[in-house]
């Protein structure tokens, strides 16, 4: 699977809903999302607990602030917890991250709003290709919904959240 996404710091965080609203978005629900990341030699693998659910993901991406292709799988887990004492006693946990993930859908794009702990407020613009959406309309919706949301390129991140946390603790 492939989509067009970008992430941002929320400067201002407290309006941001007010400014999906003004928007198609709809609001979808909130998730407490627990991602584990393991070393791996190429991309990013984390397994994510979703309230009651986990899958693993991996990933494959550029750290570049600005939008950008993104590469991934995601498999359904039936039991997160053991697939994290399996994954644990074969790789090395590179970190964790915590975050309430506040979800909203426009047609293919997910847009989340996140509280992430350790690090404070983020949002994730997610436009997925499918047989209806190609790169370059992705790229357009997800343009478009930065622009609509009045979010500048300062604002603009490159790293992922488990990069960010272990830059923070260094």
């Amino acid at each position: 699977m492939r989509n067009i996404e970008i992430k941002a710091r929320l400067l201002q965080s407290e309006t941001i809903h007010e400014r999906l609203g003004a928007t198609s978005a709809h609001f979808s629900q909130t998730l407490q999302q627990r991602d584990v990341f393991f070393a791996v030699p190429t991309g990013r693998l984390k397994l994510r607990f979703v309230n009651n659910t986990a899958e693993l993901i991996l990933y494959q991406r550029s750290d570049a602030a600005t939008l950008r292709g993104s590469d991934y799988e995601r498999v359904a887990v039936a039991d997160g917890d053991a697939m994290l004492r399996i994954l644990t006693q074969t790789l090395k946990v590179a970190g964790e991250v915590r975050k309430v993930r506040q979800l909203y859908l426009l047609e293919n794009v997910r847009i989340h709003v996140d509280a992430v702990q350790g690090l404070g407020s983020y949002i994730e613009i997610e436009a997925v290709m499918d047989a209806d959406h190609d790169e370059e309309q992705c790229h357009e919706a997800a343009k478009t919904l930065l622009a609509a949301l009045d979010i500048a390129p300062k604002e603009y991140e490159s790293k992922a959240y488990i990069d960010l946390l272990q830059q923070a603790s260094q």
